[in-house]
């Protein structure tokens, strides 16, 4: 019988899902820590626009990258909200944030080259890793600062194998946030080690 390749045997399942089947398994009132999701129910409004656009044919394929209407309120929203300004043609809608970062570092680590991970970390980064032929490097962040972001220690372990840095704000699991500046030094090697350092590519999640 075909085996999966290497690469997916090196996927661990994650333990997130494994709380997840037992806690839907038992049979008692508890408290759900295991997957991050809202505590209340897709609101109504947005029940009924899609149920309206199912019904009036919007069932076909669209552009690979979304619906040019649907990337054009994305700019106009983070514009206008975040200050962040970039030509709709230039956003990609994905089916969740988990194709979005699987993608992402597929188009950013190359194989054998390493993806590093401020930790504690959200264990699916390894595994997105692996599936792209990547080695998983973890950097563990201060637990007496709460795990805020180090850039130093970020700084310090990049050499010329680092593909990318994943930053997530705030953080996966900890909760820890950070600043626009401290997560650009975190992906800007120091000049002094640029000629052993690869362009390093911040991943945000």
């Amino acid at each position: 019988m075909p085996t999966p390749t290497e690469r997916v045997r090196a996927c661990e399942r994650s333990k997130i899902r494994v709380m997840f089947d037992l806690a839907e398994a038992a049979d008692r009132d508890l408290v759900r820590l295991e997957v991050g999701e809202p505590d209340f129910d897709t609101p109504e409004h947005i029940i009924d626009a899609a149920a309206d656009a199912a019904r009036a044919g919007e069932t076909h394929y669209t552009s690979n990258a979304g619906m040019a209407e649907l990337r054009e309120a994305i700019a106009e929203t983070l514009d206008r909200d975040y200050d962040v300004s970039y030509d709709p043609e230039q956003y990609v809608v994905t089916n969740g944030g988990m194709e979005a970062l699987h993608l992402a570092i597929l188009s950013t680590v190359g194989p054998g080259e390493e993806l590093l991970l401020p930790s504690p970390s959200w264990p699916n980064y390894w595994a997105q890793a692996r599936l792209a032929d990547a080695e998983p490097v973890e950097i563990p962040m201060p637990e007496e600062s709460g795990y805020a972001l180090d850039a130093d220690r970020v700084i310090d372990r990049m050499s010329a194998d680092t593909g990318a840095v994943i930053l997530c704000s705030p953080a996966n699991p900890t909760g820890s946030c950070t600043t626009p500046t401290r997560s650009a030094r975190s992906s800007t090697p120091r000049p002094s080690t640029t000629r052993t350092c690869s362009p390093t590519r911040c991943i945000s999640d």
